[in-house]
C-alpha cells in the first residue's frame, strides 16, 4: 500500500510540474504577442542578417 501511495505522489508531482511548465509557456507566448514592435524587430534582424551575408559574399 505504501508503494502505491508513493507512486501516486510521484505522478501527482510530475503532473503539477507539467501544468506549471504549460502555464509559463502560455504566459510567455502571450507576452511575445503583446509586443507591438515584434514585426519591426524581426524585419530589422532579417535586414542585418542580409547585410552581413552580403558582406561576406562580396568580401570573397
Amino acid at each position: 500500500m505504501r508503494k502505491i501511495i508513493l507512486e501516486l505522489k510521484v505522478i501527482r508531482a510530475l503532473v503539477f510540474s507539467m501544468e506549471r511548465s504549460m502555464y509559463y509557456a502560455k504566459i510567455n507566448g502571450v507576452l511575445k504577442m503583446a509586443n507591438p514592435y515584434r514585426n519591426f524587430i524581426n524585419m530589422d534582424k532579417r535586414k542585418a542578417d542580409e547585410i552581413i551575408r552580403n558582406y561576406y559574399l562580396l568580401k570573397d
